[in-house]
């Protein structure tokens, strides 16, 4: 487990009972919704956003594995590739 993450991240997609739970209403700047809607067409905004923040939190995750482990670049790189191909697969 990695510090500042909870332990069901890395067993589920969402926390127990999460599905309960209502969505948030969020403010997001009107020029970078439109630029993810140009780059991702097809796609509601939610979509979009629960994308991003999974690159970013994935992104986090790397990095934070990264300095732990002390692994290069592209040794972190191919982990994170990895776990996005078994993150897609299990979709």
């Amino acid at each position: 487990m990695l510090p500042g993450f909870p332990e069901w991240s890395w067993t589920r997609s969402y926390p127990p009972g999460m599905a309960e739970l209502l969505t948030k209403e969020v403010d997001v700047d009107a020029f970078l919704l439109e630029r993810l809607r140009q780059r991702c067409p097809g796609v509601t905004d939610r979509e979009r956003l629960e994308t991003t923040a999974k690159l970013f939190l994935g992104r986090k995750a790397l990095h934070l594995m990264q300095e732990r482990n002390e692994q290069s670049e592209e040794a972190a790189l191919e982990l994170g590739v990895e776990a996005v191909r078994e993150a897609r697969h299990r979709e």
